[in-house]
């Protein structure tokens, strides 16, 4: 599914309710932690075979198995401060001051990067981003990343980013009801990709959920993603080499410290921007050109995984057994 985001105005202008307070998130946070057991069996619940298996396979090299026990027990917490945030996001006249998007020099050089090439006039006239399941995502596993589409556009708006209009793909996973949509998503993605820019000064942003189930052998590449072979949907890559429009890396983590301190200063959410290229110029095929891409971008997502593994959907169910099977007969 495709939809349109307006202005960052236009969208702030229907949010007119109360903000909500940092103490209503932190009695959250804390009553979600408990220490007792029985706390802890009641959280650690939903999908738990899923959670284990899933981090005893990703993270072995990086954590032991009372560390994964703790991150289980974490990424439900996250989750369930993600479906707060998303419920009470209205509530924020302007949901761009609750994003650091300058938490650090590599996230801030690659702003500017970004603002130039959207404001240059000339080809790249606009931006790809891509996202995984890890930060700020409703707690549904197969639901779109709600409260992540919700923020997004916001952070990486004007006066942030001079982009005229956000175009946001996403939709239900195994949804029979929307595949012939699906299937005219890359060409109309590519048409609007491809337009003059709607102003002189501002681009168009497409955000695309690039860690998504891909059953489609024509539509995929297989990567290795946290030690395992992981098939990875190839759309972002193949939008970026036909229309020349810069591919990006983006998350938005829960910013432990918002939680921690009473410090005004401090905003519940940071912003990881890096640019999604290939180390050099290669000769080789389209096919082996946007393989080599999707692995970059899984490297990325990798990356801000074992830097915070408690912030990942490992609800996520990426390498079901089925799925396996699959990709040996593949």
């Amino acid at each position: 599914m495709i939809g349109r985001r307006g202005t960052l105005s236009e969208r702030a202008s229907e949010r007119t309710s109360p903000p909500a307070t940092r103490q209503f998130f932190v009695a959250v946070a804390c009553h979600t932690k408990s220490k007792t057991k029985g706390d802890e069996e009641r959280v650690v619940r939903f999908r738990r075979d899923v959670v284990l298996t899933r981090l005893a396979s990703g993270l072995a090299p990086h954590a032991d198995d009372a560390q994964q026990t703790r991150i289980a027990r974490e990424t439900y917490t996250y989750a369930a401060l993600s479906l707060l945030w998303l419920l009470r996001l209205r509530s924020f006249p302007n949901p761009q001051q609750l994003v650091d998007v300058a938490a650090d020099d590599d996230t801030r050089s690659c702003l500017k990067a970004m603002t130039a090439q959207l404001a240059n006039g000339e080809a790249p006239l606009h931006a790809i981003i891509t996202a995984g399941h890890v930060g700020t995502r409703e707690s549904e596993p197969d639901s779109p990343l709600a409260c992540f589409w919700e923020l997004l556009p916001a952070a990486l708006a004007r006066p942030v980013v001079p982009v005229h209009t956000q175009w946001i793909v996403y939709r239900p996973l195994h949804d029979r009801a929307l595949d012939e949509l699906d299937k005219n998503c890359f060409g109309l993605l590519r048409d609007v990709l491809q337009r003059p820019n709607a102003e002189g000064d501002a681009g168009q942003l497409v955000g695309i959920v690039a860690d998504q189930r891909c059953s489609s052998a024509h539509t995929r590449a297989e990567v290795t993603f946290l030690g395992q072979p992981t098939h990875f949907p190839t759309g972002a890559a193949r939008l970026h080499l036909e229309t020349g429009a810069t591919l990006w890396f983006a998350a938005l983590l829960h910013d432990k410290r918002f939680y921690e301190t009473s410090d005004p200063a401090e905003k519940p959410f940071r912003l990881i921007l890096r640019p999604v290229k290939l180390a050099s110029a290669t000769e080789s095929s389209s096919v082996m050109e946007t393989t080599a891409l999707v692995q970059t971008y899984a490297s990325m997502l990798e990356q801000v995984v074992v830097e915070h593994p408690e912030q990942y959907l490992w609800m996520h169910d990426l390498w079901n057994e089925k799925r396996r099977v699959s990709m040996r007969v593949d």
